[in-house]
């Protein structure tokens, strides 16, 4: 029994939604004076463990056609189409081909590790594919806190809470104290 969740979450009555998923678990504690509600929720959870696709591909379909077929067919556990870029997965199939097995793997294979689901939206980018946000600049009026800290190649900062960004969206950083990271930047996680 799976049951559907729905976290919105802000500030007055600017409340976008931040989760959207199953719950897998949850519990409730008293601590104090306080009662704490623990739930544990996944997003396309049921796609990634249910979805398997048997499919036979005739030569000269598009690439972008089959993605699209890939991920109707996670509609059943709840996931609905997001974006598929216009640019990275151009051309047809050489010839006919059959695919079996998880259709979240398959997908992952064909996108070069550029699926994902987020919020029950399931999503085929290329690194250099993003989607418009709300949230265009991150500075220190819009809620940057500290200093962005480089680990390898990624950039990380702390901000207050803002659930109008989301992933795949890009932004400008504007920092005082770092300005060789300022620039813009693609939201990962």
């Amino acid at each position: 029994d799976q049951r559907k969740i729905e976290l919105h979450a802000g500030y007055g009555a600017n409340l976008p939604l931040i989760f959207s998923g199953f719950m897998s678990m949850s519990r409730s504690y008293r601590e104090g004076n306080t009662f704490v509600t623990e739930i544990t929720g996944y997003d396309g959870g049921a796609a990634y463990l249910g979805g398997v696709t048997d499919l036979i591909v005739p030569g000269g379909t598009s690439n972008h056609k089959v993605l699209e077929d890939f991920i109707a067919s996670l509609h059943e556990f709840g996931v609905a189409p997001g974006a598929i870029s216009s640019t990275a997965f151009p051309g047809t199939t050489d010839r006919g081909c059959s695919y079996s097995g998880f259709t979240t793997d398959i997908l992952h294979e064909l996108t070069g590790g550029g699926f994902y689901i987020d919020n029950g939206k399931a999503y085929c980018l290329s690194d250099n594919d993003y989607i418009p946000g709300e949230i265009l600049i991150i500075n220190a009026d819009s809620g940057l806190l500290g200093t962005p800290k480089l680990e390898e190649t990624i950039l990380t900062f702390d901000m207050l809470f803002e659930p109008r960004l989301i992933l795949s969206q890009y932004i400008e950083l504007q920092s005082l104290t770092a300005k060789n990271f300022n620039g813009p930047y693609k939201i990962i996680g």
